[in-house]
This record gives structure tokens, sequence and C-alpha cells, in this order.
């Protein structure tokens, strides 16, 4: 879904999910699946709110859990199409690329939640 430059703000506040192996670009549609617990509910505020969230690519798919400087700064907004709950806990997704984003800030909860500027 993209949206009007007009509309949408130039500084976000969205739910990151850093990617393994992966990366996704504007007017891309992905599918992956999602099974960190932190993951999980960075997913599920995306889709209780407006079904945005910030992709960023790990430097290295063998960290299990990421900390802010093992992701890139750089990532994409995305827009989930389509999520699928699996009967072994994880969740399949579509998500299609909206606009390229740097992280300005990063806030970690019970999940990664991240200040963007497109």
């Amino acid at each position: 879904m993209k949206q009007n430059h007009a509309t949408v703000p130039e500084i976000l506040t969205l739910p990151m999910i850093p990617l393994r192996d992966a990366v996704l670009f504007p007017g891309m549609m992905m599918p992956f699946l999602v099974g960190r617990e932190y993951s999980l509910k960075a997913l599920s505020s995306a889709i209780e709110s407006d079904r945005r969230l910030f992709l960023a690519a790990q430097r290295s798919a063998q960290v299990t859990n990421p900390r802010l400087e093992d992701i890139f700064s750089i990532g994409c907004v995305g827009y989930v199409v389509e999520s699928i709950r699996q009967d072994d806990g994880n969740t399949k997704v579509l998500v299609e690329g909206v606009e390229r984003a740097r992280i300005l800030e990063a806030h970690m909860g019970d999940h990664f939640s991240v200040t963007v500027k497109l």
C-alpha cells in the first residue's frame, strides 16, 4: 500500500522486526516467518495500529537475540498485507515495502520500536 508523501509524516515511531538474511526494498513484496517472541509482539503492535512496521537487516544472521548495534540503521517501512498464525507458534507474514527510512532513536520494551526518518 503505497502512501502519498503529503499524508505521511517524515518522522514516525514504529515497531521493528530485525530480518535475518533478507532485505526489504520499497515496492517489493516479501513473505517471511516471524518466530522470536519480541518480533511477534512487534508484529502484533503493528497489526493493532496501522499495519506499518520498520524492517532492517541484522548484520549477522547467527545472532539469535540482536541488540540495536547488531542491526543496520537503514531499512524499510513495511505494510503488513497478510499475517497467518501457524500451529508451531510462528507467524507467516507478507509485507510490502513502502519507504526507505533511517533509525533516529530506538526503544526496547517487550519489543523493539524505533523512531525513523523517511
